[in-house]
């Protein structure tokens, strides 16, 4: 969330340009960041780079007016410790005021985190909200909540900002655990990076070793790059969960269901249940998932329907799909089976173009990776419907986005107990922030390279470990 407010004098230069010089300290990781300059995952990508200056998104504060813009892009030169926003990134501030629209609330505006929008993340602390507030009785909050408003009353033309205000670095409280349980699959897919990291089963122990590690728990999704089903011990770890009285999601590939097993999964009280697919052409799917087989999986997800039917209760079904150059066409069809086979939801994706992944892709994979273009090409078809023109235009929105902070509200730990940085980011390709089942989660937390890959993907600045990642494509 925002909450470091530092104080900046902001002039305007005669071509529109603003620049800021800080008047007291600046958040020490920020001034690491300059030396983060090679080729390791966890420097700066050259798309983080203008000349010596850094690219990054922070809020600019008005503390006059009591008013706060958050991702405002601007540049920090390390050696002339100064900021400078574009011109055009100036007016473009200025627009965002006059046109975006405020909405009074009574108190802090929760926004949804974690699948299922189960866990709330405030955006502002309490102490910058307290700020704005002192100019009204009211949080007055715009659109995408990236405006925000303490009183009435528009915002005086041509004002400068007083301050830049960095994101918050407390440990998240509640937090989701994203647990690995196995590394483990009867499936081949060519495009799953689990087939290339260190395989292994997650032990009841270890995996209680991590609970103990994180007493805020308030929901675990049993998901990564193996099928957690093939942990035999998967079952007891869901009920050390609940027994918390967490909420509990589980990713399987629907592969050797049973109506017993179906009724396992309802008993658990787990509650959500997603599956994937990328087509729903049986013989595509057979080649892009080796092992795998859509009839059995289409089978898989309606015995979990007909049981949660039979007994008036269970999980949520939900339908993940990744959509390739070759299966845009099939967006409709996939919305039809969704709807008709019970399941609550469909969550749309691309193929990962991370280049930690990417390299494993062979010829035929790689070239079924899409580009924002060839989105938008195909949603402007005159024959693309409307149901597929939104389905693409929610995906450019994310490709749109400018940051990423999905780690401060999920923490990601693998089979091994080793909290990763992200839940696309594995070793060996990115190196572990700490043993959960050794270390304290506030230990792992500080550590100074995990501090700086938090710092740097909360403010926009890209590292080599993220570049090709849809989730920063926009920084």
């Amino acid at each position: 969330m925002l909450s470091d407010w530092v104080e900046t004098a902001w002039t305007r230069h005669a071509d529109g340009s603003l620049l800021g010089r800080p008047l007291r300290p600046l958040p020490d990781v920020l001034q690491r960041l300059d030396g983060r300059r090679g080729t390791l995952p966890g420097d700066l990508s050259p798309r983080a780079r203008q000349g010596r200056a850094i690219r990054l998104l922070a809020g600019a504060g008005y503390g006059a007016e009591g008013r706060l813009a958050g991702d405002v892009a601007m540049s920090f030169d390390p050696a002339g410790q100064r900021f400078t926003i574009a011109a055009a990134e100036a007016r473009a501030l200025e627009q965002r005021w006059r046109e975006t629209p405020l909405a009074a609330t009574p108190g802090p505006v929760p926004v949804p985190a974690g699948i299922g929008g189960k866990i709330d993340a405030l955006p502002l602390s309490p102490a910058l909200a307290a700020r704005l507030r002192a100019a009204g009785q009211d949080l007055l909050a715009g659109s995408e909540r990236r405006l925000w408003a303490g009183g009435g009353g528009a915002l005086v033309p041509g004002a400068l900002p007083d301050a830049v205000v960095f994101h918050d670095d407390a440990l998240p409280v509640p937090l989701t655990l994203m647990i690995e349980t196995t590394t483990a699959c009867n499936f081949r897919c060519g495009f799953c990076y689990g087939r290339h990291v260190a395989q292994g089963v997650m032990k009841p122990d270890a995996f209680l070793a991590v609970l103990e590690h994180l007493p805020a728990l308030a929901a675990v999704e049993f998901t990564g790059e193996g099928e957690p089903l093939l942990n035999r011990h998967v079952p007891d770890m869901i009920r050390a969960v609940k027994a918390r009285g967490a909420w509990v999601h589980l990713t399987t590939n629907g592969s050797r269901m049973t109506r017993e097993r179906a009724g396992m999964i309802v008993d658990l009280g787990i509650d959500t249940v997603a599956t994937s697919m990328e087509s729903l052409d049986a013989a595509r799917f057979a080649r892009l998932r080796p092992g795998g087989d859509l009839a059995e999986v289409q089978r898989a997800m309606a015995l979990l329907v007909e049981e949660r039917r039979r007994r008036g209760r269970g999980p949520d079904l939900l339908l993940w799909v990744t959509l390739l150059r070759s299966t845009l066409g099939e967006i409709d069809a996939f919305l039809d089976y969704a709807g008709s086979a019970g399941f609550a939801r469909v969550e749309f994706q691309v193929l990962n173009g991370l280049a930690a992944y990417r390299r494993f892709y062979d010829a035929d994979l790689a070239a079924e990776l899409l580009t924002g273009a060839e989105l938008r090409q195909h949603r402007d078809r005159p024959t693309t419907s409307s149901r597929t023109r939104q389905v693409i235009d929610d995906l450019l929105a994310i490709q749109a986005g400018r940051r990423c902070d999905i780690f401060m509200g999920a923490l990601t730990v693998d089979w091994r107990g080793q909290v990763m940085p992200c839940r696309l980011l594995k070793s060996p390709q990115h190196p572990s922030a700490g043993d959960l089942g050794r270390l304290s989660l506030d230990e792992i937390w500080h550590d100074p390279g995990f501090a700086e890959f938090r710092f740097a993907l909360q403010h926009g600045v890209v590292l080599n470990a993220c570049d090709g990642c849809a989730y920063v494509a926009g920084a």
